[in-house]
């Protein structure tokens, strides 16, 4: 065996340790699966998307170092319509959550996103951004975020294009099948 299969089998090694497993992927995308259906069930008058962003839409979800780490699964609830401030967003997608028994007290207010902490068991927590279209300028988004002044405001962000350049730029669809 020559010095590059050598450091080949070595990487690959490495990335399947680092890897997160297919059990573990599945629990996460049902509870996300779980989560748009129930934001998407009780908003009929919202026409609305929940879609994964960040690592996990990537596929590049890493394994915490940590035994008792975290995998880190970020969602987008894309309301297109009907059209909200921020802080009416926010607050709305907030209760919505915090009255699923589900989630009862496993909700946490942060400043870019509504995160639901998973029971340890699940080794994963959701952090959930609220975002409605950038009227012509698709796909960017306004994220409904706090501000440093305690107040919400949206803040324009292209997680969607992101994913698409993401993916262009890797050969996304060649790699996830080799």
């Amino acid at each position: 065996m020559d010095r590059n299969q050598k450091l080949n089998m070595l990487f690959d090694a490495f990335a399947e340790e680092l890897n997160i497993t297919r059990t573990m992927f599945d629990k996460a995308e049902r509870a996300y699966n779980a989560l748009g259906d129930y934001i998407k069930g009780n908003n009929q008058d919202w026409d609305v998307k929940v879609i994964p962003q960040g690592s996990f839409a990537l596929g590049t979800v890493v394994k915490p170092i940590a035994e008792e780490g975290q995998y880190d699964v970020d969602l987008v609830v894309l309301v297109q319509s009907p059209r909200m401030r921020a802080d009416i967003l926010r607050n709305r997608v907030y209760e919505m959550l915090e009255n699923h028994g589900r989630y009862e007290g496993k909700i946490e207010n942060k400043k870019p996103c509504i995160r639901i902490q998973y029971a340890d068991s699940a080794q994963f927590h959701m952090d959930v951004a609220s975002a409605q279209p950038i009227i012509n300028d698709l796909p960017k988004l306004n994220i409904a975020k706090l501000d440093e002044e305690g107040l919400y405001k949206y803040d324009p962000s292209n997680p969607l294009g992101y994913i698409d350049w993401f993916k262009r730029v890797m050969n996304y669809e060649r790699v996830r099948e080799a």
